[in-house]
C-alpha cells in the first residue's frame, strides 16, 4: 500500500499544487490512499498518522509546495529542527529549536537516489534536496522518519504553478508536475 500526502493552500494563497497532485493521483490509482493535510505544525503529523496507521502503508509519500523552487525537489534529510516567523494555520509559530529528542537530522528511508535515476530516464526534471526547510513540511518529515523507521518515506517539494506567487519566482506547468509525481507512485508501485 501506498500513502500519499499533500497540503492544502496556506499564508492566503487560494491553491496548493501539492493538494492538487494528491487528489489527481487518487482519482487515477484506486489503490492509493491519499489525505491532504492541514498546514499546521500539530495536526498535519497527527492525521497524517491515523492514516498511518489504517492502512500500514509500505510506502509514504508527502507532497508539498516550496515557493521558489524551480524543479520537484526529492529531500534526502529531515532536520529536527523548527525555525520560523510565519505561523501555521492555527497561528502557532514554534519555538525555535529541536522538534524532538535524538538525532539532528534523519536521512530519508525511500530510495530517494534510485528513484533520481529513475525520473532522469525519463526525462523528468528533479533535484536531490538536503534540507526541506523549518517548517511544517520538514517537521512533518522528521516525525515520520522518527515514528516510523521501517516505512519507506519520502517527502517531495514542488515549485509554484504558472497562477501562483511573485511573476519572477520559478513555475512549474501542471501537467509536468503531475507526471513526475506519477512516475514518483509508478517507482514505489514497481518495488511494492
Amino acid at each position: 500500500m501506498i500513502l500519499v500526502s499533500g497540503f492544502k493552500p496556506f499564508l492566503k494563497e487560494k491553491i496548493n499544487p501539492s493538494e492538487l497532485l494528491v487528489e489527481k493521483l487518487k482519482v487515477k490509482y484506486q489503490d492509493l490512499k491519499a489525505v491532504v493535510l492541514p498546514v499546521d505544525f500539530d495536526r498535519a503529523f497527527l492525521e497524517l498518522q491515523k492514516q498511518i496507521e489504517q492502512v500500514n502503508p509500505k510506502f509514504i509519500i508527502m507532497f508539498g509546495q516550496a515557493g521558489g523552487r524551480p524543479n520537484v525537489c526529492l529531500e534526502k534529510i529531515a532536520l529536527n529542527w523548527n525555525q520560523t516567523k510565519s505561523p501555521d494555520e492555527a497561528k502557532f509559530i514554534p519555538q525555535m529549536g529541536r522538534i524532538g529528542d535524538g538525532e539532528l537530522a534523519l536521512m530519508s528511508t525511500f530510495q530517494v537516489d534510485d528513484l533520481a535515476a529513475f525520473l532522469a530516464d525519463r526525462h523528468l526534471k528533479s533535484e536531490l534536496s538536503y534540507s526541506a526547510g523549518t517548517y511544517v513540511c520538514n517537521n512533518l518529515y522528521f516525525k515520520v522518519l522518527k515514528t516510523y523507521p521501517l516505512i519507506q518515506s519520502i517527502f517531495v517539494h514542488v515549485p509554484f504553478l504558472p497562477e501562483q506567487g511573485p511573476a519572477n519566482y520559478p513555475k512549474m506547468d501542471f501537467e509536468l508536475m503531475f507526471e513526475t509525481a506519477l512516475q514518483i507512485v509508478n517507482f514505489a508501485r514497481l518495488r511494492s
